[in-house]
Order: structure tokens, then C-alpha cells, then sequence
């Protein structure tokens, strides 16, 4: 984090302590709770979502020319591979002959892609190389190849964009580029990817990281204790935004002068990276979170992955998982389980509504931010 917002965000958390108050909107914002169980609205979401970079991979996981990582992107199975130039290329894992998947891999290393249903091979950048058998002469093989899609690396991290529109990550983070840049998160190790299933809407693993509002009720017994309550600073910047929590040990540095790095330790910085990633700073690693819709409401799809100094890896490899134990008891045992009895309750909440507190900016500016690009979309 650049020295100049460390020195901003020290004097506003120091405001806050000290008058024990929060980032505040103007006001609370009702939002419609059909958002989370209705079908048609999440017809509308994965539409959306096609026209915008979605993170999926690290780029450590493709090292070398011929490495390929395959995954299921909004439904359609996808496969990523290294280039011989360096580069990547993403396309459908789907045979252009008759739509069977190239690989049931989930990673590997590859010359070519060869269909296990007809033999029809492909070289690794999709394009189609050699149909098995005579029987096909009059094809145009060079419109045969593998569905391609938008793919861009940035911050060690892989996006993909499924409407094949270039990818302008700059622009597409604005200022937040730079916050991000300053962590040099593409220097460090990925030591944990993960993929969960959870029957809760993709929203809420969001919702769980935009406010400190539900620290002392819901995470008594874990994290609470470590955290201010419902403190919880919040700059927008365009369609992204970052929510940083406060450890309470910042308080042993209330009283002494700003320096440069002194506060990281005491801080959790979640970065929303619109429309369906949350980048957070723990402090000593970095963990990303992409919760992807599935086949209806209730129902997510979550890419984890867990980020780490290179020259700790090896030496703190317990600390590494004791923080995954801590995220299985506070994540999924906590703020996950909660959301499946929330998705219950809500198509019988009062008024048809849920309330976004002034008290929860991030919440108001992720949710106001999704409805209205939907309805630029329609």
C-alpha cells in the first residue's frame, strides 16, 4: 500500500477509534431480498457477468509453455494454457466436432488436446490440427478451432471475460490498480487453491467481507475478540471499492506518529473487485475469493486461493495452516452456515426488503453498483 493512503487511512481509523464511529452513507438502503432467491434475477446476474473480467487461476499454476489449468466458468467448462510466447489463451473445452470435453484434467501439461470420442486434435491454442480418419474434406478447419474467450494477467492473477470483448484490466480497476500493485502480490506464492460448493447465493460470501457489522454477534468465539466492531473505513473507487478492518491491536499506535508499514500488521484490507471478487490483505498474505453463481439462487461456486511471501513459505508452512483452519471456522462454519438459514428466511422477510445500514457503505455501494449495471444491461 503506497505511503501516501497509509498515512490517509491511519488518521481516519485513529478518527474513528478515538470517536468510535464508522464510514457512514447518507442514509440506510432498502433493497429488494428477491435478489437472493429469485431465478429470473439470476438469469439476469450471469448475463451481466459475461461482460466483465472474472478471475479465474493464478498464474503460477500455468509455469511453463503447455501447462493448462480447466475449470467450469459460469456453466461452460474452460481451458487456460500457456503459450510458447509466454502468453495464455482460453477456449471451450468443447471438441468442435461433436461437443465432447478435450480433458476431465483439472491441470496438467499438454503438446496438443486430443478428443477421447473421435480423436480430432487441437494444439494448445485451440486451433484445430488433424481430423482423424478420412471423411471430412470439405471442412474449413480454421473455423473449426476451440471457442475462444477473453484472457489477461495482472497482479499474478488470471481473468477471463466469456463475451470475448478485449480485457483492459487498468481501466477496468481504475485507481485501485495502483493499491494492488503496491503489494506486489504478483511476488507471492500460491500455497492454497481450493474450490467450495455452498448452498447459499453467490452475493453473500461477498456480503461477508463488506462489513464489520456482524464481527461481535456472529464471530463471538473466533474472530471477534482480535477486531473493532462495526469499524469498518470504505473508499469507493468507480465499480470496486475497499472496506479495511481494524485489528484492535492498531490501538498501540494511537498515540504514536504515522510510519510508513507500521499499521499493515493491524489491518485486513478487502479489495471488491466487481463484480464477483474480494482481493483481502490479512495482513502478513493475501487471500482472493471469487464466488461464481450457480444453476439457481441458492446455490455458489467459490474459487479460494491463498497467497503468501515466497521466503515464507517454507518456514511458516503451520502458520499457513493454521489460517486455513481459522477460515473453515469463521467462513464456512460461521458466516456461511448463517447465510444458509438468512437464504431460508428471506422470500418471508417484512416488507419484501433487506435494510443495508449507513453503517455499511460497502454493502450499499456492491449491491447499488450490480443493480445498476444491470439495468444499463437491459
Amino acid at each position: 500500500m503506497q505511503n501516501s493512503v497509509q498515512k490517509q487511512l491511519f488518521e481516519e481509523i485513529s478518527g474513528y477509534i478515538r470517536n468510535r464511529t464508522t464510514s457512514l452513507a447518507e442514509s440506510a438502503m432498502p433493497h429488494p431480498a428477491a435478489s437472493y432467491f429469485d431465478p429470473e434475477h439470476l438469469a439476469r446476474e450471469k448475463r451481466l457477468f459475461h461482460g466483465f473480467p472474472l478471475v479465474a487461476g493464478h498464474s503460477q499454476q500455468l509455469p511453463e509453455p503447455g501447462a493448462f489449468i480447466c475449470d467450469r466458468i459460469l456453466g461452460v467448462s474452460l481451458i487456460i494454457a500457456r503459450q510458447e510466447d509466454g502468453g495464455l489463451k482460453a477456449f471451450r473445452n468443447i471438441c468442435s466436432h461433436r461437443g465432447s470435453p478435450l480433458t476431465m484434467e483439472q491441470e496438467g501439461q499438454a503438446k496438443q488436446f486430443v478428443c477421447p470420442y473421435h480423436s480430432w486434435s487441437y494444439h494448445i491454442d485451440g486451433s484445430l490440427k488433424a481430423v482423424y480418419k478420412p471423411g471430412f474434406p470439405d471442412i474449413d478447419r480454421r473455423a473449426l478451432g476451440l471457442p475462444q474467450v477473453s484472457v489477461a494477467e495482472r497482479h499474478g492473477l488470471i481473468w477471463v471475460q466469456m463475451d470475448g470483448a478485449p480485457i483492459d484490466l487498468e481501466t477496468y480497476l481504475g485507481d485501485i490498480d495502483a493499491e494492488l500493485a503496491s503489494f506486489d502480490i504478483e511476488g507471492h506464492a500460491l500455497v492454497r487453491r481450493e474450490v467450495f460448493e455452498a448452498d447459499i447465493n453467490w452475493k453473500s460470501v461477498l456480503d461477508g467481507f463488506l462489513e464489520a457489522y456482524h464481527f461481535a454477534p456472529l464471530h463471538a468465539n473466533s474472530i471477534a475478540p482480535y477486531f473493532y466492531p462495526n469499524l469498518s473505513p470504505y473508499k469507493a473507487f468507480g465499480i470496486n471499492g475497499r472496506m479495511v478492518g481494524v485489528r484492535k491491536s492498531f490501538a498501540s499506535l494511537l498515540d504514536q506518529p504515522f510510519r510508513e508499514d507500521e499499521m499493515l500488521p493491524h489491518i485486513a484490507s478487502n479489495y471488491q473487485l466487481f463484480p464477483n471478487t474480494v482481493v483481502v490483505w490479512q495482513g502478513d498474505h493475501f487471500e482472493a475469493w471469487t464466488s461464481f453463481p450457480g444453476d439457481e439462487p441458492g446455490k455458489c461456486r467459490v474459487l479460494f486461493m491463498m497467497l503468501v511471501p515466497r521466503n515464507a513459505v517454507e518456514s511458516s508452512a503451520r502458520r499457513w495452516e493454521r489460517n486455513m483452519e481459522i477460515i473453515r471456522a469463521t467462513v464456512m462454519d460461521e458466516d456461511w452456515r448463517m447465510s444458509q438459514y438468512v437464504q431460508a428466511g428471506l422470500p418471508h422477510i417484512a416488507n419484501r426488503q433487506v435494510v443495508f445500514g449507513a453503517n455499511e457503505p460497502a454493502l450499499q455501494h456492491f449491491h447499488g453498483t450490480l443493480v445498476r449495471k444491470i439495468a444499463e444491461m437491459n
